[in-house]
């Protein structure tokens, strides 16, 4: 069939070889973007654990009470959503923490 086959196996290499690195950079990348999305999860509990520490050990005096709905009745929900909970016939404080005031720790009393 094919008498001239001269530089085939360089060919083949070549091209197993491209195939080969495309490959590692997809994985490379792949790994890469898993220790980012680890370090920022890693950042997010060091945050909410120095929150808790604070909480724990800070001065709550001067936290905001958060004006019920009516009746004791307080309605938690994510913005825009309209899932959430409901309290009743509780007072409920905001504390927020000198670190970040992103972060909030609502608490019953």
């Amino acid at each position: 069939m094919l008498k001239n086959t001269k530089g085939s196996s360089l060919i083949s290499t070549i091209i197993a070889f491209s195939v080969l690195m495309v490959g590692l950079v997809g994985f490379t990348t792949a790994v890469f973007s898993a220790l980012n999305v680890a370090k920022k999860g890693t950042d997010i509990v060091k945050k909410a654990e120095n929150a808790q520490i604070e909480f724990y050990t800070g001065d709550t005096s001067k936290d905001n009470e958060i004006p019920n709905v009516g009746n004791g009745t307080y309605y938690f929900t994510e913005k825009g959503e309209s899932k959430g909970f409901k309290m009743e016939g509780q007072k409920v404080y905001e504390h927020k923490f000198s670190e970040d005031t992103e972060y909030k720790i609502y608490y019953f009393k």
